[in-house]
C-alpha cells in the first residue's frame, strides 16, 4: 500500500511541475529556454516536506527578469494554494548561467542532478 502511495504521489507531483512549466511558456514565451528540476525531487529522495526546486532559464536581460519574477512567484504561490506543493523557482538568463557553470558549486550541482523539464 505504501508504494502505491508514493508512485501515485510521484505521478501527481511530475504533474504538477508539467503544468507550472507550460504556464511559465505562457509568461514568457519564446524567452523560456529550460526548466530545470533539481534538488531532492530530482534525486529521488524526496519526502512530504520537500519543495520542489527549479531553475528556469531564460533569454531575457535581468531588468525583464525582474518585470516577470513576481508573476512567477505568483504562479508558484498559487499552485501551493491548489495543490500544497511547494514550488521553488529561480529566473536565470541561460547565457549567465552557462558561463558560471564550471565556476559556481550551486550551477554545477543543477547541472549534474537535474532533470529537465521543458527545452
Amino acid at each position: 500500500m505504501i508504494k502505491y502511495q508514493c508512485i501515485k504521489n510521484k505521478y501527481r507531483i511530475h504533474n504538477i511541475i508539467y503544468q507550472f512549466s507550460q504556464q511559465l511558456k505562457d509568461i514568457m514565451g519564446s524567452k523560456l529556454t529550460k526548466v530545470i528540476v533539481y534538488g531532492s525531487y530530482a534525486r529521488g529522495d524526496y519526502n512530504s516536506s520537500s519543495d520542489v526546486d527549479d531553475m528556469i532559464l531564460v533569454k531575457m536581460s535581468d531588468n525583464e527578469i525582474k518585470k516577470i519574477e513576481n508573476q512567477v512567484y505568483d504562479l508558484a504561490f498559487d499552485i501551493e494554494m491548489d495543490t500544497g506543493v511547494d514550488i521553488s523557482p529561480i529566473i536565470k538568463n541561460e547565457e549567465q548561467y552557462e558561463y558560471w557553470l564550471d565556476t559556481l558549486p550551486f550551477y554545477k550541482n543543477i547541472h549534474e542532478e537535474g532533470v529537465i523539464v521543458n527545452g
